[in-house]
């Protein structure tokens, strides 16, 4: 099945010296091309991205940053992600790693909002304290074990 190369008393197997040569040279040309200013993060993040499924350590989707904004009675909410691909039409259907979508709870209210995107708006929030509990959520709505964040803010006008 495998062809063997002897040197010394080693034997390495064809196909896993060719990957490991492979990955070798797209991760120097990946350096030489980001050092010369021609590739940006969406590249590195590319590159990396390969680099874990040929190694089998793919990342997982992490729950970066909430943001609020209020603008009077309405509150804007960002939701920064890593490694997480945005998928509201697929809500119900199979996991898929790295795939979902957020669940937006205000104040512990019994309604979930459910977030299609990293940005989301909250209408006609009544004045005072409130508290969001944002929470990353694979396509069948269960947690991203760890994924979940509260942000505090105040709607004064």
């Amino acid at each position: 099945m495998f062809r063997f190369i002897s040197r010394s008393r080693y034997r390495i197997p064809v196909i896993v010296l060719g990957g490991v040569v492979c990955l070798a040279a797209v991760l120097a040309c990946r350096s030489l091309f980001v050092a010369k200013g021609h590739a940006g993060p969406a590249i590195s993040e590319q590159i990396r991205s390969v680099a874990a499924s040929v190694l089998g350590d793919s990342p997982q989707p992490a729950l970066d940053d909430v943001e609020v904004n209020v603008q009077a009675s309405n509150v804007e909410v960002s939701i920064k992600t890593s490694h997480f691909a945005w998928a509201p039409g697929a809500a119900g259907r199979p996991n898929l790693q790295g795939e979902g979508h957020a669940h937006l709870q205000l104040d512990n209210n019994p309604a979930v909002m459910m977030s299609a995107g990293s940005n989301y708006e909250i209408r006609n929030v009544s004045r005072g304290p409130h508290v969001l509990h944002v929470e990353l959520v694979q396509n069948n709505h269960q947690l991203i074990p760890g994924q979940m964040k509260f942000v505090s803010f105040e709607v004064v006008d």
